[in-house]
C-alpha cells in the first residue's frame, strides 16, 4: 500500500511539474503577444490620429476658397443679371455648397474619429428647420411631382435648446432618401410630443412616404 500510494505521489508531482512548465510556457507566449498587440494598437492608434489630423487640415484648407467663392455668388447675385447669367450663377453657387456639405461631412467624420465630436446647443426654432430642409430639396420633389407636407402639432414647443445643423443633416438624409424611393405620392414630416414632462420635452421627428 506504501509503495501504491508513493507511485501515485510521484506520479501526481511530475504531473504537476509538467503543468507549471506548460503554464509557464503559455505565459510566456501571451506575454509575447500582448506585447505584439499593444504594439500593433499604438500604430493603429498614432494612424488614425495622423489620418484624423491630416482630414481636418484638408478640410479646413478646402473650405477657405468655397467660402470665398459662396461670398462673392452672393454678391453676384444682388447684381443686375440677364436670366441666363444668373442661372449660371446660381448653379456655381448650388455646387459650392454641395461641395462644401461634403467637406463639413469629412470634417465630422474625423472629429468623431478623435473623439472630439460634440453636439452645440443653440436656440433653435423647430419649424424653420423643417421647412428649410424641405424647401432645399423642394426642387427634387418637383421633379417627380411629389408632394411635400410638414404636421407639426400644437403641443411641441416654438422654441428649443439643440443642434439645428445636426438636425438638418439627419433630416436632409431621410427625406431626401424618401423623395428618392417615391415615384409618386407625398412625403410627410411630423413633429409632435412623445413625453410630457417639464422639462426637457422628448420630440419625435418622423418621415413618412408612399414609396417602397
Amino acid at each position: 500500500l506504501l509503495t501504491r500510494i508513493n507511485q501515485e505521489y510521484q506520479e501526481l508531482k511530475s504531473s504537476m511539474e509538467q503543468a507549471r512548465s506548460d503554464l509557464d510556457e503559455n505565459l510566456a507566449t501571451m506575454e509575447s503577444r500582448n506585447i505584439e498587440l499593444r504594439i500593433a494598437r499604438n500604430e493603429a492608434i498614432e494612424g488614425n490620429r495622423v489620418k484624423s489630423a491630416f482630414l481636418a487640415n484638408i478640410s479646413h484648407e478646402l473650405r477657405t476658397p468655397l467660402n470665398s467663392i459662396n461670398g462673392f455668388t452672393q454678391l453676384l447675385l444682388k447684381m443686375p443679371l440677364n436670366h441666363k447669367q444668373r442661372d449660371w450663377v446660381e448653379t456655381i453657387q448650388k455646387s459650392s455648397n454641395n461641395l462644401l456639405a461634403i467637406i463639413n461631412d469629412v470634417l465630422d467624420f474625423s472629429k468623431i474619429e478623435a473623439g472630439k465630436f460634440s453636439l452645440e446647443k443653440q436656440p433653435i426654432i423647430l419649424e424653420n428647420v423643417i421647412f428649410d430642409v424641405l424647401e432645399s430639396l423642394s426642387p427634387q420633389a418637383a421633379s417627380k411631382g411629389l408632394e411635400q407636407v410638414a404636421f407639426i402639432y400644437e403641443e411641441v414647443p416654438h422654441k428649443m435648446i439643440g443642434d439645428s445643423l445636426r438636425l438638418k443633416q439627419v433630416l436632409t438624409n431621410l427625406v431626401s432618401n424618401a423623395i428618392k424611393f417615391t415615384a409618386h405620392g407625398e412625403v410627410i414630416v411630423r413633429v409632435m410630443v412623445e413625453d410630457i414632462r417639464p422639462t426637457p420635452y422628448m420630440i419625435r421627428i418622423s418621415v413618412s412616404d408612399t414609396g417602397i
